[in-house]
């Protein structure tokens, strides 16, 4: 066991990643000194946004829509997409990014050809 429970919050316009320390007594003793129980709290990058929303959206069964990923300003590589589409590792629905069953087997895969170079 780390100690430590990580979370994520949206505020001031940003994603933020924190760790909070687990044991109540570090987490009380922190609270009264310093006001707050995290040990870290960073604000994501781009980058990590884009991360987080792709991995989470996809390992939803209904997956996410593509224009909701859009509103937030990410936009997938196209080839890269009807390339996992074509071998069968995302759905036919073409308005969403949703994992087909043989995906959801090989999500790892699956995340790793849509977002890493």
């Amino acid at each position: 066991m780390t100690g430590q429970d990580k979370s994520r919050f949206t505020g001031q316009d940003k994603r933020w990643a924190t760790i909070a320390l687990r044991h109540p007594t570090d987490w009380l003793a922190q609270t009264a000194a310093q006001g707050h129980g995290w040990q870290s709290c960073d604000a994501l990058d781009e980058e990590d946004e884009i991360m987080e929303a792709v991995l989470l959206g996809l390992r939803l069964s209904v997956g996410i829509a593509l224009a909701d990923l859009a509103a937030r300003g990410i936009e997938l590589e196209a080839a890269r997409v009807e390339k996992a589409r074509a071998d069968g590792l995302l759905s036919d629905d073409t308005t969403r990014l949703q994992a087909s069953p043989q995906g959801r087997l090989l999500l790892d895969t699956l995340i790793g050809r849509l977002l890493v170079d």
